[in-house]
């Protein structure tokens, strides 16, 4: 008879661990590797059709004018985009000031918001630079650059110390760890366009950098304190394949803290996840190592879903 409840409280504390045990595990964050992915063939994108308008190239059902020093670039709905989630109902509006034939600082504007995954779209960039070079066309951005402002101004005044500032991010090393790429805060974008700048539809995409972002929240039942950490380095988007990056890989550590309003641990996210993507074009990205809360996760492929 005393043996019955101690059973049954057994029973009842094992069926909680193991609740909790599931609670921590948990799939990989994807969604940040596929939205830089997306954001950066954005700008790298742009960046080409900005350079090859200035250049006096003629683009596809685009609108190029001159206004006071820069070159306007109106890519209209109808324009044919390589990457499929670029395509929106709106005129994507680069605002190219140009320094010299080979150097420019360049804007972006979307009057229609671009969906780079569930919940997050893009709607500006604010400046950043672009060189031309004899095999590719390079731009380098920041997290921090991304829809700080949704008020289109169509030129770009910066004072001549602001445009030094803007051409020292083209001299960022091209990191080959993760824990550099981090430290720089910097997104590099090499598009490879094949001695054809004015061909947008046949380059070559190699993305490399990296970025913390640190988020604090105070709620009336709960606050939380969240930091990640992403690199990606070497990685090849091509127009051949419009489903995943060839080559390259990409990590992220993610720790995040949830406690309610006594100061109890409600939830905690404390993991690594190291990325790696493969010639074979299904959209897939496989994950061979993994800790914390996603270890469970090594060995398995997820899916981009870069073409939603």
């Amino acid at each position: 008879m005393i043996l019955i409840p101690i059973l049954i409280f057994s029973c009842d504390r094992m069926d909680r661990t193991a609740d909790e045990v599931t609670d921590f595990f948990r799939p990989p964050p994807v969604d940040p590797v596929t939205r830089i992915i997306k954001i950066s063939s954005t700008v790298g994108y742009c960046a080409v059709a900005g350079m090859a308008a200035s250049q006096g190239c003629t683009i596809p059902n685009a609108t190029i004018m001159e206004r006071n020093g820069h070159t306007l670039v109106y890519l209209h709905p109808d324009h044919e985009f390589p990457f499929p989630f670029i395509n929106s109902d709106g005129d994507i509006i680069i605002i190219n000031l140009k320094l010299d034939e080979d150097l420019a600082i360049m804007s972006l504007f979307f009057t229609e918001s671009i969906k780079m995954e569930e919940g997050f779209y893009l709607s500006s960039m604010e400046t950043f630079p672009v060189i031309y070079e004899e095999d590719r066309i390079t731009a380098v951005y920041a997290g921090n650059d991304v829809n700080v402002s949704n008020d289109v101004s169509l030129e770009i005044d910066m004072d001549p110390l602001w445009i030094d500032i803007e051409i020292g991010r083209l001299d960022v090393e091209r990191p080959q760890t993760e824990e550099v790429a981090i430290d720089q805060n910097a997104w590099i974008v090499d598009v490879y366009h094949k001695g054809t700048p004015w061909n947008l539809m046949d380059d070559n995409y190699i993305l490399t950098g990296g970025q913390q972002k640190v988020e604090v929240g105070n709620y009336t039942f709960h606050s939380s304190t969240s930091v990640m950490q992403m690199a990606m380095i070497e990685t090849i988007l091509t127009t051949a394949c419009l489903q995943n990056p060839s080559s390259g890989f990409a990590v992220l550590r993610e720790i995040e803290v949830n406690t309610s309003s006594d100061n109890h641990l409600k939830d905690l996210v404390l993991g690594t996840v190291f990325f790696t993507f493969h010639q074979e074009c299904d959209g897939l990205v496989k994950i061979p190592l993994a800790t914390g809360n996603f270890v469970t996760s090594i060995g398995k492929e997820y899916d981009l879903r870069l073409t939603e």
